[in-house]
């Protein structure tokens, strides 16, 4: 990998994606505006204040800080959502970032850097994780799946870089359970982005080699908290 001047590394080079989501993220205004204007509410607002951003957090870094963790991966880590609750759970704990869009890679690393956040960010591709097996003691996607071009694939990436034994945080939308609901998701199809069920996120889960150990669903959202190797 090649460390570029801001800091943050660049892996192989990315697959050509013309869906409208991956264009849309690409857009330095999309990656500044993103975490206080949409991250920063987004669990409450589409769970109808059932399951906030607080409790998204504190799920989060429970679990995946619940036991001795020296590394975690944020898989499509935007601009650092996720790493800055870890860290400022864990001082100890070694925070890894992965995110395809450059723009939401640079503003990540001003953030956490202003922050005092020392991460390490990688610009790759979800589906082609640029580490070894099982170098990751947890591994967290948090809104990202959704945006997966092949959800299945870039699952099994994740899991493949979590060690046995280790933890795994998800968190996405899943198809509504009502008419009108599912036909407000259908512009989000159109735009590029994936809304399988619950179901069909648990199978691609557990096809994975993940156990589920918590599975919450606040329709839309699913949070579901899991372990590799039945530990």
């Amino acid at each position: 990998m090649e460390r570029r001047a801001d800091g943050t590394w660049v892996g192989a080079p990315l697959p050509r994606d013309g869906r409208f989501v991956a264009h849309v993220n690409r857009w330095p205004l999309t990656a500044w505006g993103y975490d206080p204007i949409w991250r920063a509410r987004s669990t409450g607002l589409l769970t109808g204040g059932a399951y906030g951003t607080r409790q998204e957090r504190r799920a989060l870094t429970e679990w995946l800080l619940g036991r001795p963790a020296r590394r975690v991966l944020d898989v499509g880590c935007g601009s650092g959502f996720y790493l800055r609750a870890l860290r400022a759970a864990d001082a100890q704990v070694e925070v890894h970032g992965v995110e395809s869009s450059a723009a939401f890679l640079r503003v990540a690393a001003r953030r956490l850097s202003r922050d005092g956040v020392d991460a390490t960010l990688v610009q790759a591709d979800a589906h082609d994780l640029p580490y070894a097996d099982g170098v990751f003691d947890g591994v967290a996607w948090g809104g990202v799946p959704n945006e997966f071009r092949d959800p299945e694939r870039a699952l099994a990436e994740g899991a493949r870089v979590l060690a046995p034994g280790g933890r795994a945080f998800f968190l996405a939308v899943a198809e509504a359970e009502n008419p009108v609901a599912r036909a407000l998701q259908a512009p989000a199809r159109l735009g590029g982005l994936t809304v399988p069920t619950a179901d069909a996120w648990i199978d691609m889960l557990e096809g994975a080699g993940l156990r589920a150990v918590r599975v919450e669903h606040r329709s839309p959202l699913l949070v579901v908290t899991l372990t590799k190797g039945g530990a």
